[in-house]
């Protein structure tokens, strides 16, 4: 799995190194190109009567960077489309992920959802609630998206969503208060303590986190755990090969424990919301946040106060630890059709056409980066993204987030045993225990 992992993000380095050029600025035909000529599959016909396709996602604001590439893409394949149109439906992503669950439990999915790969879509796939797709994708897919990138959406060699873009974690840095302040941007974990310990004697708040909707602070603890644990013996953790009540990973939670003691997020970090961080890290109330790529499009926005002092690098490596080149990352975020849809063959025409449009809609908006073969034109991609697309350069490796390597319950434990480090209610050898219940 840590091969394939790193050959997909590996090949999008390839890509994304090249630089073709194209247009950048339009939007493919949507077209049922992506469905297979086999007889299981057939051509889908024009419907005689129109009809109207119900989608769900996770981005309903408009700081979203996802929100408005997905409307771009929705509104041409609407506007394309007059009898087979798109209708919308989104909430915030810990709300979506309790919704999602409830639907798929009572069977009430939509035609067509966002989901996450691997774990957390395995038990809707477990529960026959998920349209295999294998039939429809013929090799005109195969040839358009980048090796191994079925992976995460692939159960007992059946495939049942597309990737729609792949993400990156990166520390997001505000060169000009480092240099303001006498601050070096931090290589290691010391340096990072270094650097909370001055921004918290200058009344600014080291790092922004918006730890209300939980997945967003799991990111240090993932990232710690790589440095201390190293990727393959978190593959086996999360995989119940191996145990979580270990030195290594008692450590990677007491190392998130010792920066909430230091004082490096804000009083208010339990009740702040992913957006509401972002766009403090954006006007310059903070130095640091760790976010994937999304956060580029709110950070490069006009009236980011930022937006011309950001550098970005990997989380800091740990003295004595291990993998400081391995990333958060990988492509695990996708669409799924519901196997219950009274429109089978719309549905997957239209999953396909999303799927492929918004890697490339998102990508020039510096939201995310490709999962699909994209000829675009460099210079249309912003500074910010670029310089996120070279540091991917120098990884070795991707590790996925573990709420979305993880099924049910378990990734339920593991967001609450993060919490409980974020609001000083557990230390390191209290979050590996936590975590140990997992490999009951």
């Amino acid at each position: 799995m840590l091969k394939k992992i790193l050959s997909v993000m590996m090949s999008a380095v390839l890509l994304l190194s090249v630089g073709a050029c194209g247009s950048a600025d339009t939007l493919a035909e949507p077209a049922d190109h992506g469905t297979s000529s086999d007889a299981s599959a057939p051509e889908s016909e024009e419907p005689k009567e129109p009809i109207t396709l119900t989608l769900w996602s996770q981005w309903p604001s408009d700081s979203d960077g996802m929100k408005k590439p997905l409307d771009n893409v929705i509104a041409a394949w609407n506007e394309a489309n007059p009898n087979v149109q798109i209708e919308v439906d989104t909430i915030n992503t810990e709300s979506y992920k309790q919704k999602i669950k409830i639907a798929s439990s009572s069977n009430e999915l939509p035609d067509i959802f966002f989901s996450w790969g691997a774990g957390f879509a395995k038990p809707f796939v477990e529960a026959g609630r998920v349209l295999e797709l294998t039939p429809y994708i013929d090799d005109t897919i195969k040839n358009s998206i980048l090796p191994g990138t079925l992976e995460n959406y692939t159960y007992d060699g059946k495939v049942y969503g597309l990737p729609s873009y792949m993400w990156l974690g990166v520390l997001y840095c505000n060169q000009k208060l480092f240099d303001d302040n006498g601050v070096k941007v931090p290589d290691t974990y010391d340096e990072l303590l270094t650097a909370v310990e001055k921004f918290k004697s200058v009344g600014l708040t080291p790092i922004e986190c918006g730890e209300k909707e939980l997945w967003t602070g799991i990111q240090w603890q993932n990232a710690f755990a790589l440095r201390t644990a190293g990727m393959e013996e978190c593959v086996k953790a999360l995989s119940k090969e191996t145990s979580f009540d270990t030195p290594e990973f008692a450590q990677s939670g007491q190392l998130l424990a010792d920066l909430v003691s230091a004082g490096a997020f804000s009083d208010a970090v339990m009740g702040r919301e992913e957006a509401e961080a972002e766009a403090n890290f954006a006007q310059e109330k903070a130095a640091m946040i760790l976010m994937g790529d999304w956060a580029a499009t709110t950070f490069m926005a006009e009236d980011s106060l930022a937006r011309d002092h950001i550098t970005v690098k990997n989380v800091p490596s740990v003295s004595g630890g291990k993998d400081p080149d391995v990333f958060l990352g990988g492509a695990i975020d996708t669409f799924m059709v519901s196997a219950q849809t009274e429109h089978p063959e719309e549905s997957v025409a239209a999953l396909k056409y999303i799927c492929e449009n918004l890697c490339r809609e998102s990508y020039l908006a510096g939201a995310s980066l490709p999962a699909w073969k994209l000829d675009v034109d460099m210079s249309e991609i912003d500074p910010l993204t670029r310089q996120i697309t070279e540091l991917s350069q120098t990884a070795s490796g991707f590790m996925l987030a573990w709420d979305t390597f993880l099924e049910g319950e378990d990734a339920d434990i593991h967001l609450s045993a993060v919490a409980n480090l974020f609001g000083g209610k557990s230390n390191g050898e209290d979050f590996a225990k936590a975590m140990d219940k997992i490999s009951d």
